[in-house]
């Protein structure tokens, strides 16, 4: 009997998800992908899943009757099953985490802005939904409004400041960006998951431009923070050379028929 080939839910604009991708990438790891649409894609995502309570977000790689549903688990998957160099070597286990752990404080305070910037876009509203949604007039931004509504409510957002939540960001860039100063290419002087998280993050000061990341162009300005992003030149472009890199998708994208367009 054939085995069946792991299955990743993603979605093109989640940072955790991007990690994800990447891993497997990294390591040729054979998959199939379904995106993932917030809000309306839960019920089917809980029922392929078979997590009907709690707070159920992507990634999630379903493999062998296991559900792994977060970023650092799936690579560490990646690890263990596909080739090439590993993104976990053990000399570097404590300082992985310790980047890894600064890439969800990132990525976390950087919700709560791109949240509110896509909240003030009426086109980035929209290219929230599914395609065949996005016709509807009025009931595409009543619905693109709910979702971003629900978003808040799931993650908490309104209890975080726009200011904190900025500073927050810096506190981390900065860390970064001294790590960079003496030229370094990779974080740990070689390719680990540590990159990954880090440059993967990043997508909230400045999406990169690479076919990894499809974003529509007013989800891509909602992205983009131009003070921040004028303040750390160097660490995008940092992020930039890593991308330019980046191997090619594993697997191809396709969309969630009972969710998506």
């Amino acid at each position: 009997m054939s085995r069946m080939l792991p299955v990743l839910y993603h979605s093109w604009f989640s940072p955790p998800s991007e990690k994800a991708r990447w891993a497997l990438d990294h390591h040729r790891v054979p998959h199939v992908r379904r995106v993932h649409m917030p809000i309306v894609g839960e019920p089917a995502l809980r029922l392929r899943t078979g997590r009907w309570t709690g707070r159920l977000t992507v990634p999630v790689l379903v493999v062998d009757g296991r559900v792994l549903g977060d970023s650092l688990d799936i690579a560490r998957y990646a690890d263990e099953v596909g080739q090439g160099s590993p993104l976990f070597p053990r000399e570097y286990e404590q300082e992985i985490q310790e980047w890894v752990q600064r890439s969800e404080v990132l990525v976390s305070a950087g919700r709560v802005l791109v949240s509110a910037r896509i909240a003030r876009s009426p086109a980035a509203l929209l290219e929230t939904l599914p395609v065949a949604l996005r016709r509807t007039g009025v009931v595409a931004d009543r619905m693109g409004r709910m979702g971003m509504e629900l978003f808040a409510r799931k993650y908490g957002l309104r209890d975080e400041a726009p200011a904190l939540a900025e500073a927050t960001m810096r506190s981390v860039l900065d860390v970064l960006r001294n790590t960079l100063r003496d030229g370094r290419k990779t974080l740990l002087g070689r390719f680990t998951f540590a990159d990954i998280a880090m440059a993967a993050t990043l997508q909230g000061v400045r999406p990169v431009d690479h076919p990894a990341i499809q974003l529509g162009p007013a989800t891509r300005e909602a992205w983009t923070d131009p003070v921040l992003a004028s303040a750390y030149p160097e660490v995008l472009a940092w992020r930039d050379a890593l991308y330019a890199q980046r191997p090619a998708a594993s697997a191809p994208s396709r969309p969630n028929r009972m969710v998506a367009s």
